[in-house]
């Protein structure tokens, strides 16, 4: 199957960011998940559906699996490839990064994936986004998002 362009143009993106060992815990953050247009595509094809956020008082994201782990893990947006590798979103849970992105860097990774299909940034469901840990960083770095 051919892929997009725009998913390649991710993949080339997020390749260029550094790894870290993942220990799964970082799941209580995932609310009000903000992505750009061409993540927003890419998440809503993987997952098979539009993406929703759960019910109140969580708003867990759709695609986390029972066991707290992201279902499309390859297809996540850039915000959640941020987590644990940029200095204001080290993870609490000791995963460490092979190196820690700045601030500035961080925000240039993410204006990337929004430039890729330009547009206004999609909130990972209709309601209100929670202040959960990586919904409030990125508004904090490039604003309230757009919700569909």
């Amino acid at each position: 199957m051919k892929k997009h362009k725009a998913d390649r143009q991710l993949e080339e993106l997020y390749a260029q960011l550094p790894s870290v060992d993942c220990q799964r815990h970082c799941n209580v953050g995932c609310t009000g998940i903000t992505m750009s247009q061409a993540e927003w595509r890419r998440m809503t094809k993987a997952a098979g559906s539009e993406l929703r956020m759960g019910p109140p008082p969580t708003y867990r994201c759709s695609v986390l699996t029972e066991d707290g782990a992201c279902g499309q893990y390859e297809a996540r947006p850039m915000i959640c490839r941020l987590f644990g590798v940029v200095e204001g979103l080290l993870c609490p849970w000791g995963c460490k990064p092979e190196r820690v992105l700045t601030t500035q860097e961080g925000f240039a990774f993410l204006r990337k994936a929004q430039l890729i299909i330009p547009g206004p940034m999609k909130a990972s469901g209709r309601v209100p986004r929670p202040p959960g840990v990586i919904g409030s960083a990125i508004v904090n770095v490039l604003g309230p998002a757009e919700e569909e």
